[in-house]
């Protein structure tokens, strides 16, 4: 189709900004940075997500079929409609 080749990774174009020819990556580093300190910095961002969500899982655990949750609320309060609530899926 007559398309220019895409530029290999690392490599700019004459017109590239000093930035750009002093930090030839082809993906957004902050001006102050080097590539492998923002990388480190979202890894960690990474990793807090991560705990976040493993936090839940321990905190309450992985959610059970209603129809368990009812057999098991029975057990523990026989013939109290309205006691044992908590949120199921």
């Amino acid at each position: 189709f007559g398309l220019p080749a895409k530029k290999p990774i690392g490599e700019v174009g004459k017109y590239a900004s000093p930035y750009q020819q002093a930090n030839p990556v082809n993906a957004y580093v902050p001006k102050g940075m080097t590539l492998e300190q923002f990388n480190a910095i979202q890894q960690q961002d990474v990793q807090k997500i991560q705990d976040s969500k493993d936090y839940w899982k321990t905190k309450y655990g992985t959610s059970e079929p209603l129809a368990e949750w009812l057999i098991k609320r029975e057990k523990k309060y026989p013939g109290q409609p309205k006691a044992g609530h908590r949120y199921v899926k």
